[in-house]
């Protein structure tokens, strides 16, 4: 599952049509990745719906999944998602990928170290270092026997 930010669907619209087309869940990661309990109530709406409008009209498709951005929750942001009906996302594992200090074995080792049935990896698609740690990463998921499913497919079977 792939969580945009809408001031990036610009410029990455024809990937985010493929994405879609491949089969990938696309989710709405707000519009400026701001830190969204610092915003007021109709600054986070804005934020959610110009992403989802953007989202649909690029792949037909509306979200019904947010991943806030830092994974920075509130109980006024969660109010909002029931609001627009869109399921609040987390993870249980995080690369650090973002930090560009953060090497391709370490992004590998936090990927599947402490995996569970049900684990969810917050990974980033723009650092190199993450692109050249996936092969591997997948190699050893699928060795343990772990097969890859978008966040409402495993929503759907029951994994929190």
């Amino acid at each position: 599952t792939f969580f945009i930010v809408g001031k990036n669907i610009p410029k990455e619209a024809e990937v985010l049509r493929a994405s879609a087309r491949a089969g990938h869940e696309i989710g709405n990661h707000s519009f400026t990745h701001a830190s969204l309990p610092k915003l007021s109530p109709e600054e986070m709406r804005t934020e959610i719906a110009d992403t989802q409008r953007l989202i649909g009209k690029i792949t037909g498709q509306q979200p019904v999944l947010f991943r806030a951005p830092f994974l920075d929750y509130d109980d006024q942001l969660h109010r909002i998602l029931r609001e627009e009906q869109l399921q609040a996302v987390n993870a249980n594992l995080s690369t650090q990928d973002w930090d560009a200090a953060t090497t391709v074995e370490q992004i590998v080792q936090r990927a599947t170290a402490d995996l569970v049935p049900g684990s969810i990896i917050l990974m980033h698609s723009w650092p190199e270092n993450t692109l050249a740690a996936m092969p591997e990463i997948l190699r050893i998921l699928r060795e343990k026997g772990y097969r890859m499913v978008t966040v409402s497919q495993l929503l759907k079977a029951g994994r929190p």
